[in-house]
């Protein structure tokens, strides 16, 4: 807009009037949804991203666990009590964490299948239906995102106590092969 239009859209108060007010505020409208679906799709692409990032891991940890009780079962009755018991009780408080977390996510995703089913009761109104199931949508994803601010506080002792249960067994097997000093009773 020249600023001869735009000086001659202003009248008395220095704001647009008519076509040029009804442009900027379009204009205005248009950006603020942009920014808005900008970012959302920021929020569903990182809830995307976690998502597949915690199938993969999941799948690893799932493994590490499968095969450390394996090891342990085939190992647990050549090695000293102490030792058994140290694993197990490190393995355990692993599993806790890792399953903490689990049943967060589910707890979270529970709340939010319910808030959806209570929006299939305005399936007559489609208007209504549309808004309030992308709103419940939207928020979905914004609790999950919100709580991966646990998973450090999960995952690093999960991971952390499964290694040192898994040392404890390997060093506590190679002690017996190798009569090193393993674990007392």
């Amino acid at each position: 807009m020249s600023k001869v239009t735009g000086e001659a859209a202003k009248v008395g108060d220095d704001k647009p009037k008519g076509l040029t007010a009804a442009i900027m505020a379009a204009g205005t409208a248009a950006q603020k949804a942009h920014l808005e679906d900008a970012r959302d799709k920021a929020v569903a692409l990182q809830a995307e991203v976690f998502s597949k990032a915690a199938t993969y891991d999941n799948g690893v940890i799932l493994a590490g666990y499968v095969a450390f009780f394996a090891l342990w079962a085939g190992s647990n009755k050549d090695v000293s009590h102490l030792c058994r018991l140290v694993t197990v009780a490190l393995m355990g408080t692993s599993l806790l964490c890792y399953m903490g977390w689990h049943i967060l996510q589910m707890l979270t995703r529970q709340t939010y299948e319910f808030k959806l089913a209570n929006v299939m009761k305005l399936v007559g109104d489609p208007k209504r239906f549309n808004e309030e199931w992308a709103k419940t949508l939207i928020e979905e994803q914004r609790a999950m995102v919100r709580i991966m601010r646990f998973w450090p506080f999960l995952f690093v002792p999960a991971v952390g106590l499964g290694f040192l249960a898994g040392g404890v067994l390997t060093y506590n097997s190679l002690a017996v092969i190798f009569d090193w000093p393993q674990l007392a009773n």
